[in-house]
């Protein structure tokens, strides 16, 4: 069984307990040094995470997932119905996030009658 990565800042806190532990003489130093290696080992094996790429969409996008017409989803943007923040892209170019619009649908009681 192949032993999972761990990320550098366990790694990193992971040493310096062992190396606090051997200047107290509870570890040797051969232990520490193998300790070291073995954890550090672990740390580069760790995948770098993907970085989060925001998604935006238009308004008719929007309204086109809610399931709704755009000039309905103009409506209760301009009421404030929605918890969907607009995102200024420009002077006038407006964008919403779709991760917020994807929360909005998994817990609005409008979504799910």
């Amino acid at each position: 069984m192949e032993t999972p990565p761990i990320r550098k800042t366990t790694a990193k806190l992971m040493i310096s307990l062992a190396r606090e532990l051997t200047s107290n003489g509870v570890l040797l130093l051969p232990e520490y040094e193998q300790i070291q290696a073995a954890v550090s080992s672990l740390a580069r094996a760790t995948p770098k995470s993907p970085p989060i790429e925001l998604k935006f969409l238009t308004g008719p996008q929007v309204a086109e997932k809610l399931g709704i017409s755009f000039s309905q989803f103009k409506s209760l943007v301009a009421e404030g119905a929605l918890p969907i923040k607009k995102r200024f892209v420009g002077t006038k170019t407006v964008r919403f996030l779709l991760a917020e619009v994807l929360e909005f649908m998994e817990h609005s009681s409008l979504m799910h009658p």
